[in-house]
């Protein structure tokens, strides 16, 4: 018997060795625990390239925003990102938690609005919102990395993913290095990245129809919130204009349009999206889709001036 005991223990000791591991490190603060690896650097592991950041990041959120819920949210995707909390903090008064995920497709962000419904008596929404967005495969559900993990906690322990950071986290403790992957579409402009762009929306919206369903939800959400006597508010950031202008020649303007008339017809929104003191400046954005930090700042002092 006790042979047997041992025979499994050396059986199972890699297992236990890789559990224990993962509990320390702690990628994505799942446990609220003190790390062996400070919050800086475990951020900077998840958002060392674009897959690793959409379910990184959702994970990372969700647990936090379920262990310290937050009245105040921004929910959206990549754009809204890197809108600074302490920022507008500072502007209002009060504490906002950003719930943006990059990726975030609709559905994902209908499941972190109802999901932060949950957690807390929310007081302010903001909801940002993007043409692109509406044809993120809606099967692309990123909140369900999150619900997965809440749900059957041990998936935390067994996830490949799991480990794979967990690994990397432990090679930066060592290393102080690791490599970023950079978007095949970053600034500054070239013949070569306008070709692969163009090339990536011609994907994006072939055979494109115009879904009224995500209007619908939002509507849903909409009438909630004024049940609840939340506000809620929506926030449409701008793209680079060889974005508008791909919309334009191909016939796709009209749907955009509708877009922005759907959306403002909900409710109070700040739509930058084509604001003209923006978009013609390469200099104001990372990539085809994305603002710089610069602007990004800019556009929360504009939403949330000082009273």
């Amino acid at each position: 018997m006790k042979k047997n005991l041992i025979q499994i223990f050396i059986f199972s000791s890699p297992i236990l060795l890789t559990w224990l591991i993962i509990f320390l490190i702690n990628p994505y603060n799942f446990y609220d625990i003190p790390g062996i690896v400070d919050n800086n650097s475990k951020l900077k592991i998840i958002n060392r390239s674009y897959e690793v950041q959409m379910r990184g990041n959702v994970l990372w959120k969700i647990f936090e925003f379920r262990r310290k819920p937050c009245k105040n949210i921004i929910i959206g995707d990549s754009q809204s990102y890197h809108m600074n909390e302490e920022l507008i903090t500072d502007l209002t008064g009060n504490k906002f938690y950003n719930l943006s995920i990059p990726g975030a497709n609709m559905e994902t962000k209908f499941n972190i609005f109802w999901f932060a419904i949950a957690q807390s008596k929310l007081d302010n929404v903001i909801i940002q919102l993007s043409f692109p967005n509406l044809v993120i495969n809606p099967k692309k559900n990123l909140f369900q990395f999150a619900k997965d993990n809440m749900d059957k906690p041990y998936q935390y322990l067994f996830n490949s993913a799991t480990i794979i950071d967990t690994y990397q986290n432990i090679k930066f403790k060592i290393t102080k290095n690791f490599q970023t992957e950079i978007s095949p579409f970053s600034f500054p402009l070239t013949t070569s990245i306008s070709k692969s762009f163009v090339s990536s929306l011609d994907g994006m919206y072939i055979n494109y129809l115009y879904n009224t369903n995500y209007i619908d939800e939002l509507r849903k959400i909409v009438t909630y919130c004024k049940s609840k006597d939340i506000k809620i508010e929506f926030l449409i950031l701008p793209m680079y204009y060889e974005y508008y202008n791909y919309l334009t020649t191909h016939n796709l303007m009209r749907f955009y349009d509708q877009f922005i008339s759907n959306i403002t017809a909900l409710g109070t929104t700040y739509d930058y999206s084509r604001d003209s003191n923006i978009i013609y400046n390469e200099k104001n954005f990372r990539d085809f889709f994305h603002q710089n930090q610069c602007i990004t700042d800019s556009i929360t002092r504009l939403i949330w001036k000082k009273k």
